[in-house]
C-alpha cells in the first residue's frame, strides 16, 4: 500500500495498488505539505506539480520534471535536483542548505526570497529567471550565468548584489546602503 502524508501526519493520498511513484504523478495538483524525506524520486513527472511546503529533504529528485510546479516554501535541505527541468517553477521561500541544482534549468523561475546556502549551481541555465532576497552564501557557480538572471538583493559570498537602477528592495529586505 502506498500513502502519501502531509507534514501534519494527515493522509493525502492512499492506494493499495499503487506505488509511491504512481501516487505522486497522479496526484501532482494536490501535494500541498507532502512529507516525502529520503525518497528516489528520480525521472518523475511532476510538471505543474503543487508541492507548497513540501518536505523534500535529502529526496532524490535527479531528471524530473518539474517544470512549472510550485515549489513555494518547500523544504530541499541536502536534496538532489541534478539534470531537472524547473523551468517556470516557483521557489519563492524554499529552504534548501547544500541543494543539488547541477545542470538544472531554471529558465524563467521565480527564486524569491529563498535560503539556499551552500547550493550546487554549477552549469545551472537561468535564463530569465527572477533571483531575488535570496541567500546563496558559498554557493558553486561554476557554469551558472546569473548574468542572464534578474538578480538583486541576493548575498552572495557575504555581500548583497544591488538593485537594478530606480528599484528599492521590497520590504523587510535589507539592501545595500540600508
Amino acid at each position: 500500500m502506498a500513502i502519501i502524508r502531509n507534514t501534519d501526519g494527515e493522509i493525502i493520498a492512499q492506494d493499495d495498488g499503487k506505488t509511491i511513484r504512481q501516487l505522486l504523478e497522479e496526484n501532482r495538483g494536490r501535494l500541498e505539505s507532502a512529507w516525502l524525506r529520503m525518497q528516489d524520486l528520480q525521472g518523475l513527472d511532476l510538471s505543474g506539480a503543487c508541492l507548497e511546503n513540501a518536505d523534500l529533504t535529502g529526496s532524490d529528485l535527479t531528471g524530473c520534471n518539474l517544470a512549472g510546479a510550485i515549489l513555494r516554501g518547500a523544504n530541499l535541505t541536502g536534496a538532489i535536483l541534478r539534470r531537472t527541468d524547473l523551468t517556470d517553477c516557483d521557489l519563492t521561500y524554499a529552504d534548501g542548505p547544500g541543494v543539488d541544482f547541477r545542470d538544472t534549468d531554471l529558465t524563467g523561475a521565480a527564486v524569491n526570497e529563498a535560503r539556499l546556502p551552500r547550493a550546487d549551481l554549477r552549469g545551472v541555465t537561468v535564463d530569465g529567471a527572477e533571483i531575488v532576497s535570496t541567500d546563496l552564501r558559498d554557493a558553486t557557480l561554476d557554469g551558472c550565468d546569473l548574468d542572464q538572471a534578474v538578480t538583486y538583493d541576493c548575498i552572495i559570498d557575504d555581500a548583497p548584489t544591488p538593485c537594478p537602477a530606480g528599484e528599492t528592495p521590497g520590504p523587510g529586505v535589507a539592501g545595500p546602503g540600508m
